[in-house]
């Protein structure tokens, strides 16, 4: 666990009384959702070598959160295939609450 046990995200009637929907998603687990976007996209053959996000907004408990992707730069370093990634999560209206990269390291085509 990420240490943070502020009541908006478990306590329902906590996060109503500050003026919240609901509990609102931990931003602990908005970074780990934006790592297994790139861990799946990688594959087997492919390495997650960086990910970092910045909490912009919130994303309300029991609604869609949906991660995805943009390829912003691809470059060989020390032999490696390196793809630097524009990543971000967002609410069902499309509202970006997660920005943040991701560099990943992927096998030659036809390894």
């Amino acid at each position: 666990g990420s240490g943070d046990f502020y009541q908006i995200h478990y306590d329902k009637d906590f996060a109503q009384n500050t003026g919240l929907p609901d509990r609102i998603t931990h931003g602990a687990l908005k970074n780990a959702l934006l790592g297994r976007l790139l861990h799946e996209w990688v594959g087997d053959q492919g390495r997650v070598k960086r990910v970092a996000c910045q909490y912009r907004g919130m994303d309300i408990v029991n609604e869609d959160v949906t991660c995805h992707g943009r390829i912003t730069k691809k470059s060989q370093q020390g032999g490696e295939n390196i793809v630097e990634l524009e990543i971000w999560a967002e609410t069902p209206q499309g509202q970006k609450t997660t920005p943040g990269t991701g560099v990943v390291s992927l096998p030659s085509r036809g390894q």
